[in-house]
């Protein structure tokens, strides 16, 4: 089901709920991003700013700021304007802290610069969920809360359907966008998929008064503020994510080894006792009977994000002394080179995979679910998904196309 409403075929989801399932910050992000994203963003953010006209999810349009604290962060920043540039995104520049006060007076306190792009936005994420939920179902979609897919079914070359705890689904096409949970679904039809779940954390601030209408990101923290006060903080880049080690890591070991290695100061590992016990039950690591038939509540590191609020507070010194009042975290399927993996000619016919979005993916959900209608019902899509330029990672097959 595309973003403009389209629904060329049925689907059912395996989600417990479309609302209750949101974690994303509600951020609609174009700038920051790698240069094989830019396009999509931006057709998404066009998509989110043309279903606002639709119904109401709390859409402001106030843009992004990086903000700089440290003078070693500036060639980084630097370099995310350069590619921003490269992409047509020409609004997107750099500010001395006195250019970002006069735009976001809150920010009285110290900080060196920031790079700003006022093309960006922001909205509240389940409402959005909602909505185009309610788009797919008007389209004909038929969406099932609470059934499990517990197996692609492939015939002569070909994906015939899905078995699913409440039975088989005929189908054509199956498109696989699955999170986390990904490698498990694809590993029934031979593909190998490296995803590796982290654990992101955010809190929620009490309301306070009106402080900015931009969404934040910073090295140590990130942020937006909703229409009803709330500040919602992140840990920002760079944040540290937690992963529970168990038998499953040695999938795609060779891809990931060099990553996590490379930022092993951001990954906070513990070992997961009960997933492995649970593998060597099944005498799997990537069974869909792993797969839980609700997926668990991940536990937020309450301390990276208070810490996080802390030097939020630090550059608007208002929100010193306001009271976390909610906190969560979220599964986020990383891959190794922290792009997702869109690919629609891998495995066998009728099998397109989305996944690996590595919490990029709420901003890019209507053109993903475009995408998601074009590779199995008309085998490719106008989006540039595959060009010389793009990094866009592709799933790895173990068996034979």
């Amino acid at each position: 089901m595309g973003a403009s409403g389209r629904c060329r075929a049925q689907s059912r989801a395996d989600t417990s709920s479309a609302a209750k399932a949101v974690r994303a910050q509600g951020s609609l992000r174009v700038q920051g991003r790698h240069g094989a994203e830019f396009p999509l963003a931006q057709e998404a953010l066009q998509l989110w700013t043309d279903a606002a006209e639709e119904g109401d999810f709390d859409l402001v349009k106030g843009g992004n700021r990086y903000f700089r604290t440290k003078e070693d962060e500036l060639p980084i920043l630097q370099h995310l304007v350069e590619e921003a540039h490269k992409a047509g995104l020409t609004q997107v520049q750099l500010l001395d802290a006195a250019q970002v006060r006069e735009i976001m007076p809150a920010a009285t306190g110290p900080f060196l610069g920031a790079m700003w792009s006022p093309v960006d936005a922001q909205c509240q994420s389940e409402k959005g969920t909602e909505l185009y939920t309610r788009r797919a179902e008007k389209a004909g979609a038929q969406i099932a809360f609470g059934v499990k897919v517990t197996k692609l079914i492939e015939s002569c070359g070909r994906i015939i359907g899905v078995d699913t705890t409440a039975g088989r689904i005929q189908a054509g096409a199956v498109v696989v966008g699955a999170g986390v949970w990904t490698p498990y679904l694809a590993k029934t039809v031979g593909l190998d998929v490296p995803i590796m779940p982290v654990v992101m954390s955010e809190l929620e601030t009490e309301p306070v008064k009106p402080l900015f209408e931009q969404t934040i990101r910073a090295f140590g923290f990130g942020s937006r503020q909703r229409r009803n006060g709330n500040v919602v903080v992140s840990a920002g880049l760079n944040a540290k994510v937690a992963h529970g080690v168990s038998l499953a890591d040695l999938n795609g070991l060779r891809y990931w080894l060099t990553r996590a290695m490379s930022f092993r100061k951001n990954l906070k590992v513990k070992f997961d006792l009960a997933r492995t016990i649970e593998q060597l039950r099944h005498r799997s690591t990537l069974s869909t009977d792993l797969i839980p038939h609700v997926s668990p509540e991940p536990t937020c590191d309450r301390k990276v994000v208070h810490s996080a609020l802390g030097r939020l507070s630090t550059v608007i010194p208002e929100l010193q002394g306001a009271k976390a009042t909610r906190y969560w975290g979220g599964l986020v399927d990383m891959t190794p080179d922290g792009l997702p993996i869109i690919d629609g000619h891998v495995g066998p016919e009728g099998l397109p995979l989305i996944t690996g979005l590595a919490g990029h993916g709420f901003t890019l959900g209507p053109v993903l679910g475009e995408i998601a209608s074009d590779l199995p019902l008309d085998g490719a899509t106008k989006r540039d998904i595959e060009s010389s330029g793009s990094r866009v990672t592709r799933a790895r097959s173990t068996s034979p196309k």
